[in-house]
């Protein structure tokens, strides 16, 4: 199973809580996760939603959950290497940050919505790395399988947030990071952006 396929499961796990004595006093990731993650699944699961009159509707309560918990802005500059992400202007960091989020958010919001009645969570472990910096192990159950699903989290001016998830091994910046690597050796900065934006607008086409 490929980690585009399964990508929307990411989101629907939640956390355990790790000991660390320098994180004592202060917010721990499960903090931030629990409500949010509790939400969306909630979500996704409220019978309401079977009806796809009402997807609008669970779009926007999912993207508000969503963004509680998922730096978008740190996703998309995470897929860019550190070479060429100093070699942008600001100017093209601040556009790539806009239309990348806007294309990682449509993959989340068009193939999330589904059955997930069967969908259990199991929550193995959470590592920290330092005081910033958090690794969560989990498991998603279905019917069809087990996923094992790795979050990697930061803090940043105070606040928790998922920059990077592993999916059966691959992770989701390092899958996109390689393909606009490969655009940008044999391109430009502009050959990306068209890239992305072409993206975009196939995801609109399928709505």
């Amino acid at each position: 199973m490929t980690l585009k396929r399964i990508f929307p499961f990411i989101i629907v796990v939640g956390l355990i809580i790790g000991s660390s004595p320098s994180l004592a006093y202060s917010e721990q990731p499960m903090d931030v996760l629990q409500g949010p993650v509790d939400q969306i699944v909630k979500i996704l699961q409220d019978p309401q939603f079977k009806n796809n009159a009402n997807r609008k509707l669970q779009t926007k309560q999912l993207k508000e959950a969503i963004d509680k918990i998922f730096n978008f802005g740190l996703i998309a500059r995470g897929t860019i290497g550190r070479y060429d992400w100093n070699k942008f202007t600001l100017g093209q960091r601040s556009e790539f940050k806009k239309i990348f989020s806007e294309f990682i958010s449509n993959v989340y919001f068009n193939k999330i919505q589904g059955d997930y009645s069967d969908v259990k969570i199991s929550y193995l472990e959470q590592v920290m790395r330092s005081d910033t910096s958090a690794r969560i192990k989990t498991v998603v159950i279905r019917e069809s399988g087990e996923i094992p699903i790795d979050y990697s989290m930061k803090l940043i001016d105070g606040k928790w947030w998922v920059y990077n998830v592993f999916v059966e091994g691959p992770s989701l910046l390092g899958n996109y990071r390689d393909e606009h690597q490969r655009i940008l050796l044999k391109g430009s900065y502009a050959d990306l952006i068209e890239k992305v934006k072409k993206k975009i607008e196939k995801q609109k086409s399928k709505k």
